[in-house]
Order: C-alpha cells, then sequence, then structure tokens
C-alpha cells in the first residue's frame, strides 16, 4: 500500500501533494488509484480509518469540490472550485485572498 504524504514547508504547502499525485499516475496507478493514497489508504495507515478517508455515514468529512472529473485526469485536482471544513463551505477565491 502507497500512501500520499509531503514535505511541506520544504516544498509548497498544497503543489507539493497535487505533484506527488500527478507522479503516481505517470507512474501507472490509476486515477482512483491515486485518489485512494491521499484518501482512505492514508487515513487507514494513521489508524483513523474509522473517523477519516471516506464519504459514509458517521465519518468526518472535509472535502474538496472540483471543476471536472478527477477519475478522468488527476490533474483536474488543481481546479479546485470550493473547500467544506469544519462544515463551513469556502470559496477558493475567498481563500486566496487570505
Amino acid at each position: 500500500r502507497v500512501t500520499a504524504g509531503t514535505d511541506a514547508p520544504i516544498n509548497p504547502y498544497g503543489l507539493s501533494l497535487l505533484m506527488e499525485l500527478e507522479n503516481y499516475a505517470s507512474g501507472g496507478l490509476s486515477p482512483f488509484e491515486v485518489l485512494r493514497t491521499a484518501t482512505t489508504v492514508s487515513a487507514e495507515a494513521m489508524g483513523v480509518g474509522a473517523d477519516l478517508g471516506s464519504i459514509e455515514a458517521g465519518k468526518l468529512a472535509d472535502l474538496v469540490i472540483i471543476d471536472g472529473n478527477p477519475l478522468s485526469d488527476i490533474k483536474l485536482l488543481r481546479r479546485v472550485k470550493h473547500v467544506m471544513k469544519g462544515g463551513v463551505v469556502y470559496e477558493t477565491e475567498a481563500l486566496l485572498k487570505r
């Protein structure tokens, strides 16, 4: 099992994870497998899979809304439209102004 992780703050926050996921896809993982490295597999590796890592009833849910389907092209993960954190939805433009 492969989990996604970053070297932030050595590499830029956010971009290093996207670059890593794109590299996994270039290396032969399917977009579905790539997404799992950053979600369910990582949560399970950290021992928090019962609470995080997938969208299921009773689990915590911080989400990103993407403009497009990353299952067809993992690079679409760079097109974040909204972020939901702690039940609050933020528009990307508002977050970038912070």
